[in-house]
Formats: C-alpha cells, sequence, structure tokens
C-alpha cells in the first residue's frame, strides 16, 4: 500500500455520502471499476493527478473493506459466481463510525478544506525530491571490481570529518526544506559508511554504495552551501584512497 493510500480512502469516505451504486446485485468485476470512478473524481477534484496512486488498488481496498463492515449484502450461487448488492445504509453507519474514529479524517475536519490538497501537493513534492535523489545517486559510477581495500593511515581524519558532516547535517536549520524526511536517513547512512573505513580492510562497492554515493547526492544538493563544501571536501579525500 502507497504512504498516499490511506489519505486517499478517508477523503473519499468522508466526500461520498452515496456511491451512486443503487440497489441492483452486480459482481465484483462490475463494482470495482464504478468505485475506481469515484476514486479518481475525488483524486482530481482535491487537486491531484490520478497517477498519484494506483487507483485500482486503492478501488479494490475500499471494495474489501466495505465488504468487511456488510456495507454489500453477497449472495454466492453454483455456476454464476459471488453478487453484491450495496446497503446504504449500513454504509452510512460505517461512515458515523469512521468519521469518530479516523485520525486523517478527524484531521481533515479541524483544519479544514485545503487539508487534503496540502496532503497531495506534500506528497508529491516528496517523490519529486526521491526521483531527483535516485537520479543524482545513480550518476556517481560504481567500479565494476569488488576488490578489498585495506585501510590507510588517513582513515582515522576521513571518519573525524564524516562526523563534523553528521554535526552539520543535525545542525542545520534547514530553511529551504532540503533536508525535510532525509536528516536522519542521510546521517545514518554516513554512520553506516564510517564503520566500513573504521574497519582493516572493506569491500570497495560497499563503501560506493553506503558513502560515496551519499557524499555524491550531499554534494549536488547542497553544493554552494557548507554541508556541501564539506561532502565535497570529502569526496576529494576518499576517492584517490579507493582507487577511483
Amino acid at each position: 500500500m502507497s504512504q498516499i493510500d490511506p489519505y486517499i480512502i478517508s477523503l473519499v469516505y468522508s466526500d461520498r455520502a452515496e456511491f451512486g451504486l443503487g440497489p441492483d446485485f452486480r459482481r465484483a468485476e462490475e463494482i470495482i471499476p464504478l468505485i475506481r470512478k469515484i476514486v479518481r473524481e475525488v483524486v482530481v477534484h482535491y487537486g491531484a493527478p490520478e497517477s498519484i496512486t494506483d487507483l485500482q488498488s486503492v478501488a479494490e481496498k475500499i471494495f474489501n473493506q466495505l465488504i468487511s463492515v456488510d456495507a454489500f449484502q453477497s449472495e454466492r450461487h453454483d455456476f454464476a459466481g459471488v453478487y453484491y448488492r450495496f446497503i446504504q445504509n449500513r454504509y452510512n453507519a460505517f461512515r458515523v463510525e469512521h468519521a469518530q474514529k479516523d485520525k486523517i479524517f478527524l484531521a481533515s475536519q479541524r483544519i479544514g478544506s485545503r487539508y487534503f490538497r496540502d496532503v497531495f501537493a506534500g506528497f508529491l513534492g516528496q517523490q519529486n525530491a526521491e526521483d531527483v535523489e535516485a537520479a543524482i545517486r545513480s550518476s556517481v559510477v560504481v567500479p565494476a571490481s569488488d576488490r578489498i581495500i585495506l585501510s590507510t593511515d588517513n582513515m582515522p581524519s576521513i571518519i573525524d570529518e564524516l562526523e563534523i558532516l553528521k554535526n552539520a547535517i543535525d545542525g542545520d536549520n534547514d530553511e529551504l526544506g532540503k533536508l525535510t524526511g532525509r536528516r536522519e536517513r542521510l546521517v545514518s547512512e554516513i554512520t553506516a559508511g564510517q564503520e566500513l573505513i573504521r574497519a582493516p580492510s572493506f569491500r570497495l562497492k560497499a563503501v560506493m554504495h553506503v558513502l560515496v554515493t551519499t557524499l555524491g547526492f550531499i554534494a549536488a544538493e547542497f553544493a554552494g552551501g557548507i554541508i556541501g563544501d564539506l561532502a565535497v571536501k570529502l569526496l576529494e579525500q576518499i576517492k584517490p584512497l579507493l582507487g577511483i
């Protein structure tokens, strides 16, 4: 399940008092596309592209949840299979209970109509940032060989400078929001890199994947600032020791 799916499902329940399914018996393969259409309409209405999630998967989740709360009456028949009929008053009761317990819905009630629009915008911004980070990291060329590197006398000073970089990341006020959702992860990756090069020997690819790609991303994303300059300096020190 995507991280955004619970928000979309909560929004669908709060936005739609009726699903427009009527009293007729239908098969699941007829009902799910109708729910999918509702999900799409709601998502687009609140300012998000339909590509924000897998609409089919969300529709199936909603259908299964509504079955679990008896919002559908089902009948199984030999050969013909299973039919479902939407029960409006059961859905109404479920919506009332949902509104009283669901933290996402309660937050939207406190904050107002902008809540879901802000959630979707924030999620899409995070996705874009992750795509950019992946592109920067993939631009770091990893050598084909996986040779063993012996530690040198220079490693302790590099480990100390990596500690300075971690402290700079921890203490940065992040005015541009570039560390949002990243701060702890970047610090953890640098720590893992420190542990690798602290050993008497280490594998080249391990250090490249864990530490060098992280430093390369930091150098590019924070270019011109203290954090970026520290990362650039560290890359200049580490690469000759790795023979790259």
